[in-house]
């Protein structure tokens, strides 16, 4: 490997270095802005590493062939060490305001689904629903004014039979008479 590739390979190590301390501060931001609890962190923290070793074989590949010499390691070190001295506060406010951006135009997307979907669906099942309570209530309804009318019917066919076993009809008087009387001697008249 001749000096020019080995300088080419330890300035793409170094911007490597500063790639992977924007990262961690995008992901720094991230975990500030979103609160996650400690399984996610752990999953997202797998994540970034994931990425971040791609990344950096990624770029050893391309360079070294997948080699990875002395100068790979202090070239990333280097690029880490001036991105966190330089530019890492300036990123953590910039990636803050970018965040910012993206969740008030994720909010408005959401708010404008909810307007043109979420909103007319619900209410036209809302109406379909009511229309269905209401031929629900209607066929109750009909079925109860004909049970209604069939008690009346049965009832004004029932009216004899009732005069007859009535509590003040007499029916049962009469018999306990008659029986009473059956048991009695006859009155000399």
């Amino acid at each position: 490997m001749t000096i020019r590739e080995q300088l080419l390979s330890w300035w793409l190590t170094v911007a490597c270095g500063i790639g992977l301390g924007a990262l961690f501060d995008l992901y720094r931001v991230i975990q500030w802005r979103l609160r996650f609890g400690r399984t996610v962190v752990a999953a997202l923290d797998l994540l970034v590493l994931s990425l971040a070793a791609l990344g950096v074989f990624g770029v050893l590949y391309r360079v070294n062939g997948g080699v990875v010499r002395a100068h790979t390691f202090l070239g990333l070190a280097a690029g880490a060490v001036f991105y966190a001295a330089t530019l890492s506060a300036p990123m953590v406010r910039g990636w803050g305001v970018l965040l910012a951006l993206v969740g008030r135009v994720l909010w408005g997307l959401m708010w404008l689904l909810d307007a043109a979907l979420v909103r007319p669906v619900v209410w036209t099942v809302g109406k379909a629903v009511a229309v269905m309570e209401l031929v629900i209530l209607a066929a109750a309804g009909l079925v109860a004014g004909v049970g209604k009318a069939a008690w009346k019917v049965l009832v004004v066919l029932l009216v004899p039979v009732r005069k007859i076993f009535a509590p003040g009809a007499g029916f049962a008087r009469r018999i306990a008479k008659t029986i009473w009387r059956w048991g009695k001697k006859p009155k000399d008249r």
